[in-house]
């Protein structure tokens, strides 16, 4: 899966232990998944085991979902949802990917 850098040591140290993709293809829970910061390529930073995944609107997240993602707020975490997929939609239905750090 890809990461942004900057969510690398908040991954590896537990802090963010949640995604929300705008995707069509999700992994399976349970799964096992290496971590990368681009398409392409062999390396990776950590590797992740899928707990959850399950389909949320953007407008329905709270403080608790946006802290999961590695943010303090959802405001933060709007301005870096937008960054990447161009615009914050609050109807926008995302898959939320839950996940654990795996050794």
């Amino acid at each position: 899966m890809i990461f942004k850098p900057s969510h690398i040591d908040l991954i590896l140290c537990g802090k963010k232990t949640a995604t929300r993709r705008n995707c069509s293809r999700c992994p399976k829970v349970g799964t096992v998944h290496k971590l990368q910061t681009k398409f392409y390529t062999k390396e990776y930073f950590g590797k992740i085991k899928i707990i959850d995944v399950y389909s949320q609107k953007l407008g329905e997240m709270t403080t608790e979902d946006a802290i999961a993602e590695g943010y303090p707020s959802i405001e933060e975490y709007k301005e870096v949802f937008a960054e990447i997929y161009g615009v914050w939609n609050p109807n926008l239905e995302v898959k939320v990917i839950t996940f654990e750090v795996v050794v």
